[in-house]
């Protein structure tokens, strides 16, 4: 185990390496959206735009900041892939392997960025220090950055190919589907529970932050080994020739 991790490592340096370009981008696009995120807290009349954005912050925004390049695309008519996942398969190289690696680079790009957000959130929103403890902060901090790295675990399993459903506008009629869904969502809650979404977890970690740390971090600690699972599954089911 210790040395697919090693292996794993060294894969993904090549591409965090080529990928320079994307750090400066990360930077720069977190900077604004920590600005963006922090005016919002401040302002009680943008509750959705506020959960939405945030809830971006910690799913898929980082794969947002890869170059393009090195994004997921199309490749041979009906195979949705990362271009560099399909060069590693040509490769006599194990699948615990690969999947590690995806990961690793994932969180390369999101976990420092998400930590640093949280932080200048506190830092700078007299709001959030009104509204949280520092220890609750943690709490608060640690169950977002967990939520972060289950449902960024499920992202990253997109990179190991997924084929595309040949009617594509049906295809585009579903993704829209679930982008309205997941809007209708973050609009609704505020209604059933008299909270954002993010302002319900501020609120749930002041009543029970270590039953709900306890929680988060099994989440997404069984979350993250799920995926993995998932993407060696679905690597064993792919044509990568």
């Amino acid at each position: 185990m210790v040395n697919d991790m090693k292996e794993a490592m060294r894969i993904a340096s090549f591409e965090l390496q080529a990928s320079w370009a994307g750090f400066i981008y990360t930077i720069i696009f977190f900077a604004i959206y920590t600005l963006l995120i922090i005016l919002l807290t401040e302002t009680a009349n943008n509750i959705g735009i506020y959960d939405l954005l945030f809830i971006v912050l910690f799913t898929f925004a980082p794969i947002w900041m890869k170059p393009k390049v090195l994004q997921d695309q199309v490749i041979r008519g009906d195979l949705w892939i990362s271009p560099i996942l399909h060069n590693q398969m040509q490769l006599p190289l194990p699948k615990e392997v690969i999947a590690k690696s995806r990961l690793i680079i994932y969180f390369v790009y999101s976990l420092p960025a998400q930590v640093l957000v949280l932080i200048c959130m506190y830092l700078f929103s007299t709001e959030l220090q009104n509204l949280l403890a520092p220890s609750n902060y943690i709490a608060f901090s640690i169950t977002w950055l967990s939520f972060g790295i289950f449902f960024g675990s499920a992202i990253v399993t997109y990179d190991t190919g997924m084929y595309i459903v040949p009617n594509k506008k049906l295809a585009f009629i579903l993704s829209g589907l679930l982008l309205v869904f997941i809007i209708f969502g973050i609009v609704i809650f505020p209604w059933i529970f008299s909270y954002g979404i993010v302002h319900f977890t501020a609120i749930a970690v002041q009543k029970w932050p270590i039953p709900i740390v306890i929680f988060s971090i099994l989440i997404a600690y069984f979350g993250l080994h799920y995926w993995k699972y998932k993407m060696i599954k679905n690597m064993e089911t792919i044509d990568y020739q």
